[in-house]
């Protein structure tokens, strides 16, 4: 529906109109997933649960068709769609950081009229972008801020690794990963160590969308396209997640390791409606964070080795990625699985 909507030479109107579709659309994917995952065992549910889950990455599916499409052009017309594109990659990091806010501002019944806000003010921003495309800054500003971004990015791409290492630990069992997550908590949770951290996630997440927002309106090919939109979505995914962590889990985080709170509940993420949306949330995280990296990876390669060692290292790279996303789906969908015994939802409740 949403490609055809934009589909060729569509006017800005029928864009405009499709983002505002876009918008009434997804709060709604999430009741089909939870519906089917509680329905009883058979073909049938399996079929349905897979219909639901594929109308929820429909969004940002969709979003990375339009965006390619727009490689190697930069005319108004482009850049509508590529903004567009931009919007439905970024629907399922902005649904819940939607949620996170208006928890944050005491308004947790207001989640959807705080995600209305939060299209429209995106939506806005790009369309001046789109129609003041000349670079904001300077190339030398521009050349700073990359170095200050990649240099904080190593020591927060060193936390996110080890971050991710331990939450795979739950697959082995709770008690596992609470163990695991204490050893990490010596490293980062100190007095010295935890307002660097922070510092160091704040600091990404401005000068992130600074260079998205000056790398927006360039031409590029499609590698490039897609390294920007996972850039945004990553930034975008580090505040959302480090506000949920340090304002509304701080209680939490205070007495110590608890995988539950990540997966929506003991249940796991499939286990509410409101948790359903935590799973493309948390899953194109992951996706995101190795494969932004995945073209400097092969710029690199490419120093010392062939194009085709430089490829085929980056494409290496998103299949980790894929494979610890989907590991860490199974985990916090069914957060419980021990050796202990099997994992069981609880008695839905729709609310």
């Amino acid at each position: 529906m949403i490609a055809t909507a934009v589909k060729g030479q569509a006017s800005p109107y029928w864009w405009g109109l499709a983002a505002a579709g876009a918008a009434v659309a997804y709060p709604f994917t999430a009741l089909p997933v939870f519906l089917a995952a509680h329905m009883p065992s058979s073909a049938g549910q399996v079929l349905l649960f897979t219909l639901a889950a594929a109308l929820v990455l429909a969004f940002p599916a969709c979003g990375l068709w339009l965006l390619v499409g727009t490689a190697g052009e930069a005319t108004e017309r482009a850049l509508v769609r590529r903004g567009l594109g931009m919007l439905l990659i970024l629907a399922p990091v902005l649904r819940v950081f939607s949620g996170i806010v208006s928890a944050v501002v005491h308004i947790p019944d207001k989640s959807t009229l705080v995600w209305f806000s939060l299209w429209a003010a995106i939506a806005a921003v790009m369309l001046w972008r789109i129609t003041h495309p000349a670079p904001v800054f300077s190339a030398k500003v521009v050349s700073k801020i990359k170095f200050v971004h990649a240099v904080s990015a190593i020591a927060i791409g060193l936390f996110i690794l080890a971050h991710l290492a331990t939450n795979l630990t739950i697959l082995k069992s709770p008690e596992t990963y609470t163990w695991s997550a204490s050893l990490l908590r010596l490293a980062y949770r100190t007095p010295v160590a935890e307002p660097i951290l922070v510092g160091l996630l704040i600091l990404q997440v401005i000068t992130g969308l600074t260079m998205g927002a000056e790398a927006f309106t360039r031409r590029g090919s499609a590698e490039y396209l897609i390294q920007l939109a996972c850039g945004v979505y990553s930034v975008v995914f580090l505040g959302s997640h480090t506000l949920a962590i340090a304002v509304l889990g701080r209680e939490l985080l205070n007495r110590g390791p608890d995988f539950t709170y990540a997966s929506a509940g003991p249940g796991g993420l499939l286990s509410s409606p409101d948790g359903v949306f935590l799973a493309p949330y948390y899953c194109l995280s992951v996706m995101a964070f190795f494969t932004h990296l995945s073209r400097p990876l092969r710029l690199w390669v490419m120093r010392m080795a062939s194009s085709g060692t430089a490829r085929r290292s980056s494409y290496a790279l998103v299949g980790i990625g894929g494979v610890v996303a989907a590991a860490l789906l199974i985990g916090l969908c069914t957060p419980m699985i021990t050796t202990h015994g099997p994992h069981r939802f609880p008695v839905a409740q729709h609310r």
